[in-house]
Parts: structure tokens; C-alpha cells; sequence
């Protein structure tokens, strides 16, 4: 249902539209949520001040839903491939159009490991790197038929030499060159990892250098305390360099439960 020369679809403004159904749908439906949500947290020892919290979420998620049926009505796709069918909007999208019939599958988003936060799986099918993917999941209760393994589809087949990635990379002097890949896990964590790992290349900036490659969901300025303490370190966004061309350049990478380890052990380098 796509005209031509529609390359995208600003999926977006359909999150930003109000839907007066929904809301009174949430209005009717919270009084008896809210008491089985705060025995929930009761229960598990969590703290009954979560319970705004997921009160508004529930009501982020009703309304996205309901945007997601009418984006769908409009679009009437014949099927939705999703790149992480548990993430808060998609899975929206995803159950949608299960309950349209249209089939749905997801791609897998990084490493399984564990399997929580990728089961119980809401699409039809996934799309797993590999087999380790699969009896992952398989682990998680997802039934096997419901599994393909297609490949990773992020990684090449060849990835340029060393010379020529640190040449793109504006990287000379021929000394030994370390990354380091963050990963966004908690707030403090993180920011207390990457000041460790810049303290480390700073005992060793004499002998090699040391650069960063961060999250696609991070920028520099996420790391600014960093960045203006550590100079000699260099930052550089996920979207700057390849994948390909960042592991070809280093002799090592560090990290902390990133994929991109995991890339870099397939393409050869010492993680």
C-alpha cells in the first residue's frame, strides 16, 4: 500500500496522536490492574511507589497499542519483520498485527545471554544468528518450528586490513592500537567502567593507543567528564566507522558484555 517513491513511513507521529478510546479503556481498566499489580509488588518485595511508574507505562502502552492498529489499518502491510519484537514500541506493532493475522517475524537483537528480555517471544518467527541462538531461545520456552536461523545479518563476510581500516580511520605511527566498546548499562556503572578504562590507557599511553567505540545509543557527550579528563583517548560514535573497519584497526578490544566482543572473536581479534 506504499506509493513509489515512499522510502519510509514516519512511524513516529503515530506514538504522538492521542486516542480518547484508549484513555477511557486505561480509566476503566486501572482500578482492578492497580490491585494486582501492587500485590504483585507486595509479594516479590519490590516497592509499592514502582506502582506510578507502571501505571504510566501501562498507559504508554495502551495508547501505542491503539496507534499501532490504526498505523496498521492504514498501511495494511502483508507482513512485519521487526529488529526487536520485546522493545516498547515494536512490540506494540507486533501484537497488532498478530491479532490483524498478519504474520510477523523478528530479527534477534545481539547476544542471547541470558534469555530474558528476548522470551517469551511476541512475533511469529525469529530470525536467529545461529544455532546457539536457537536452542537459547528453545531453552526459553519458544517452540523450535517457530525459530529460523538466517545468519547475522550485521556481519560481513571479509573485512578490510589493518593498515587500510587505520588509513579511513585517520590512525598513523604503526603503534599497537586498544578499543574499548561500551555497553549502556546502568548509569553510574558505565560511567564508572569507561573512567576505569581511560585510567588504564593512561598508564599505557606511551606505548599504544587507545580509542573508544561507543553504543549506538550513545554519544560523546555522553562521556564528556571523560573525554575532557582523558584527551589522549578517542571517542568515536558507532556510526563514525564501521563495525569492520573499528576491529580491522585494533590489535585488542576490551569490553563489557557488548556483542561486539563477539564480532571481534569471529573476525579474529583478541577480546
Amino acid at each position: 500500500g506504499l506509493a513509489a517513491d515512499r522510502s519510509y513511513i514516519p512511524v513516529y507521529r503515530y506514538w504522538r496522536d492521542g486516542s480518547w478510546e484508549a484513555l477511557v479503556r486505561f480509566a476503566r481498566l486501572w482500578p482492578k490492574a492497580s490491585r494486582a499489580i501492587h500485590r504483585a509488588l507486595i509479594r516479590y518485595g519490590f516497592s509499592r511507589h514502582l506502582l506510578v511508574h507502571l501505571g504510566r507505562s501501562l498507559l504508554k502502552q495502551i495508547l501505542r497499542l491503539e496507534q499501532a492498529r490504526r498505523l496498521l489499518r492504514e498501511l495494511r502491510p502483508t507482513c512485519l519483520i521487526a529488529d526487536y519484537d520485546r522493545n516498547a514500541h515494536c512490540a506494540c506493532l507486533v501484537l497488532a498485527a498478530r491479532e490483524a493475522g498478519i504474520p510477523t517475524a523478528t530479527m534477534v537483537h545481539g547476544i542471547v545471554n541470558p534469555d530474558y528480555g528476548y522470551t517469551p517471544l511476541l512475533a511469529d518467527v525469529a530470525f536467529c544468528w545461529g544455532e546457539q541462538h536457537r536452542q537459547r531461545l528453545m531453552e526459553g520456552g519458544v517452540a523450535p518450528e517457530r525459530l529460523v536461523v538466517v545468519g547475522n545479518p550485521r556481519m560481513q563476510e571479509t573485512i578490510p586490513s589493518r593498515e587500510d581500516a587505520r588509513r579511513r580511520m585517520g590512525i598513523a605511527g604503526g603503534r599497537p592500537v586498544i578499543l574499548f566498546a561500551s555497553q549502556p548499562i546502568g548509569e553510574k556503572e558505565r560511567q564508572d567502567l569507561m573512567t576505569a578504562a581511560c585510567e588504564v590507557a593512561a598508564q599505557v599511553r606511551d606505548a599504544m593507543d587507545c580509542l573508544v567505540r561507543l553504543h549506538p545509543s550513545e554519544t560523546v557527550a555522553t562521556y564528556a567528564r571523560q573525554a575532557e579528563a582523558f584527551p589522549f583517548v578517542r571517542f568515536t560514535a558507532s556510526d563514525e566507522f564501521s563495525v569492520e573497519e573499528s576491529v580491522a584497526a585494533a590489535d585488542g578490544v576490551v569490553t563489557w558484555g557488548s556483542g561486539f566482543g563477539y564480532d571481534s572473536i569471529v573476525y579474529g581479534t583478541p577480546v
